[in-house]
């Protein structure tokens, strides 16, 4: 008599089922990391704000929802305050405008708000446990990139800060066992959640490369205007060589009609 097997919870398939993506968004992350500078910054950070404003929108707006009400933890969690505090802190004359994953993202969790709020349940998981985990990473690398020290609430990285939680491994527990309370309706709700993780990670990806681009940007008009300075200062050392050269020719040809005349009225 072969032995019934006990389900497997959904906080770990969640983690088995987006290890893939997991590990390629880490590579993509830290090539975005290599080009992080205050300029390019804020562009990541008004992302960020489209999104979490979006997210939270839409899990407060469903938090009648069974599935959303398990995981809605609005005090602890929320991040559009804070992200706009950082937005506020760093945006000096920049223009900043959606990216179009940035666009896309959103579109799929306003989507998902009418059609399937419970699955938002995947994108609260990848984005705020995430926060809670190589978040706390991702702060100081920041701070060092960004030249402001990574201390408690400091200024320019406050959406790092979860100061309505004391104890942020005991949270994340309690975050995973209100996840694996889900009852798998019609035994397809949680093949649906884990689908959903691997879009939302996939989405995320997205956006760090879009940032990525935007440095890739910068560095190109950089070095245009770079390359046009030094086009510019060449043709003006030409043109100062030009004169030179003519005052040269002149000066010469003036003394040799004085040296032809001299010897004419020797």
């Amino acid at each position: 008599m072969s032995e019934i097997q006990e389900p497997v919870a959904l906080s770990t398939r969640l983690r088995q089922g987006t290890a893939k993506v997991h590990r390629m968004a880490h590579s993509v992350v830290d090539e975005t990391m290599s080009g992080m500078n205050r300029e390019v910054y804020p562009h990541f950070v008004y992302a960020l704000a489209l999104i979490y404003s979006t997210l939270e929108f839409q899990l407060q707006k469903n938090a009648s929802n069974p599935v959303v009400q398990l995981i809605h933890f609005p005090t602890q969690l929320n991040r559009t305050a804070s992200l706009l505090q950082d937005l506020l802190h760093f945006q000096a004359d920049l223009t900043l405008r959606p990216t179009p994953n940035t666009i896309a993202y959103v579109k799929r969790l306003n989507e998902l708000g009418r059609t399937r709020p419970e699955l938002l349940l995947s994108h609260a998981y990848t984005r705020y446990l995430g926060d809670l985990s190589g978040g706390q990473m991702l702060k100081k690398q920041f701070g060092e990139l960004l030249g402001v020290p990574a201390t408690p609430n400091a200024d320019g990285l406050k959406f790092y800060e979860f100061f309505e939680i004391d104890d942020i491994k005991e949270f994340k527990n309690t975050f995973r066992a209100k996840m694996d309370s889900v009852d798998n309706i019609n035994g397809t709700l949680h093949d649906d959640l884990v689908a959903e993780a691997v879009t939302a990670f996939e989405l995320n990806t997205r956006i760090f490369a879009d940032i990525h681009s935007i440095y890739m940007q910068q560095r190109y008009l950089e070095k245009s205007a770079w390359s046009n300075q030094v086009i510019g200062a060449t043709k003006s050392l030409r043109s100062s060589l030009r004169r030179i050269e003519t005052v040269v020719y002149l000066t010469l040809m003036m003394f040799l009609l004085g040296s032809w005349l001299y010897l004419r009225s020797a």
